[in-house]
C-alpha cells in the first residue's frame, strides 16, 4: 500500500501497527487514517528516539551529602551536536571546622567529548580536558593545582521518562597529586537520584547522596 510521499509534505496517509518503514509505510494491515508530516532529515534522526535534535543544551543542578563531612553542590551544563559535545561542570565541597573555621573545595573542569555508540537506547561518550582543584581554609595553605582530565559517560534510557547513568573521571594534578571522581545514578524526567564520589591520592574520600535536577 502507498502514503504519503517523504519530501517533507504533509498529507494523508494510512498508518499502521506493524510499520517498519515508516517512510514508505509499506507494511501489513492499516489501522487508522491520519494527517502525517515526513521530514526525511529526521527520518535519520528517528531512530535515535531519545537524543531528540540533533544540536541540543542540557544541564544538571544537584546537592550532595557528603560522608564525615558537611555536603557539596554540583551545577553542570553542555552542548552537544550529535557525535560532539562540550561540557563545563563546577562541584563546590564545603566542611566546617572547630572554631568557626571552614575549609572548602571547588573544582571546575571543561570537557570535550566525542560519542562512541551510534543511535539507539544507550549513549556512550568519551571526552577530555582540563580541572582545577581549588582549595581554601585548609591547615596547611590555600592552593589551586591543574589537571588533565579524561572520563566516559553511559546513559542507558529505559524508557522516554527513566534512564540509568554512570560516569568516571580521572585527573592528574600537579605535585604528584592524582584524583578519580564518579556517579551511578537514576533519571526519572527531572528528577536525579545518584551516588558521587572523589578520592584524591590524599586526604579522605567524599562521597555520599546526591539530589539533582537534570534538563
Amino acid at each position: 500500500m502507498g502514503g504519503s510521499s517523504s519530501n517533507g509534505s504533509s498529507g494523508e496517509a494510512r498508518y499502521f501497527a506493524d510499520c517498519t518503514d515508516l517512510v514508505t509505510l509499506e507494511c501489513g494491515s492499516t489501522a487508522a487514517t491520519s494527517t502525517v508530516t515526513y521530514l526525511p532529515e529526521e527520518q535519520e534522526a528517528g531512530e535515535d528516539y531519545y537524543t531528540g535534535d540533533r544540536s541540543r543544551i542540557s544541564g544538571y543542578v544537584g546537592i550532595q551529602k557528603v560522608h564525615d563531612s558537611d555536603g557539596s553542590g554540583t551545577a553542570e551544563l553542555s552542548v552537544t551536536d550529535y557525535r560532539f559535545r562540550l561540557s563545563g561542570a563546577l562541584s563546590h565541597y564545603v566542611e566546617d571546622q572547630g572554631g568557626g573555621g571552614r575549609t572548602t573545595l571547588t573544582l571546575p573542569s571543561v570537557m570535550a567529548g566525542f560519542r562512541l555508540t551510534g543511535r539507539g537506547n544507550t549513549q556512550l561518550y568519551i571526552d577530555a580536558g582540563v580541572s582545577v582543584a581549588i582549595s581554601r581554609g585548609a591547615p596547611a595553605m590555600d592552593t589551586s593545582i591543574t589537571a588533565p582530565t579524561i572520563g566516559a559517560q553511559v546513559v542507558q534510557y529505559v524508557s522516554p521518562e527513566l534512564a540509568l547513568l554512570a560516569d568516571a573521571r580521572a585527573m592528574w594534578f600537579e605535585d604528584d597529586v592524582t584524583a578519580v571522581a564518579g556517579k551511578v545514578g537514576i533519571k526519572l524526567n527531572w528528577a536525579q537520584l545518584s551516588m558521587r564520589v572523589l578520592d584524591f591520592n590524599v586526604g579522605p574520600t567524599l562521597w555520599g547522596p546526591e539530589l539533582g535536577l537534570a534538563f
